[in-house]
């Protein structure tokens, strides 16, 4: 297990949903999926070559329709989503990556902020925060408060 507490959850949850498949298979499954998730925690700070194995699965992944054997319906769905470690953060939440089809159709912006972050060594300081005074989702235009 790690140190967070989200991964550790969700791997639990993998875990179980792999004991009615033989040993010997999920032992190559869970091989697998130690192999993709160290793809998916690389930190490459501007080498993009470094992201072509996790961008190739991404891909993979949501091209496949997925039988929904928890549900009664057994309705066949497809991914929205992959959800990750940080790799700057590695014990702290996970990353979402959606898909553009569903960040269009699915979400509505409600607030956005803008935050000044410098780096100090090897730490971040955020300063200067400036949240939005509105948000004109029509015309894509964002007026900002910068009394704030």
């Amino acid at each position: 297990m790690t140190s967070n507490e989200m991964l550790n959850t969700l791997t639990i949850s993998f875990i179980e949903l792999l004991k009615g498949i033989p040993i010997e298979e999920q032992k190559v499954i869970l091989l697998f999926h130690d192999f993709i998730s160290k793809q998916f925690q690389i930190e490459a700070k501007g080498h993009h070559s470094l992201y072509k194995i996790s961008c190739a699965y991404s891909n993979w992944i949501y091209d496949q329709e997925f039988h929904d054997y928890l549900s009664n319906d057994k309705k066949v769905k497809e991914c929205a989503g992959i959800m990750y470690r940080s790799s700057t953060w590695p014990t702290e939440g996970m990353n979402i990556a959606l898909k553009n089809k569903i960040v269009d159709t699915s979400l509505r912006l409600i607030e956005v902020r803008r935050d000044n972050i410098i780096r100090n060594g090897t730490f971040y300081n955020g300063s200067e925060t400036i949240t939005a005074k509105s948000i004109d989702i029509i015309n894509d235009i964002i007026t900002w408060n910068l009394d704030n």
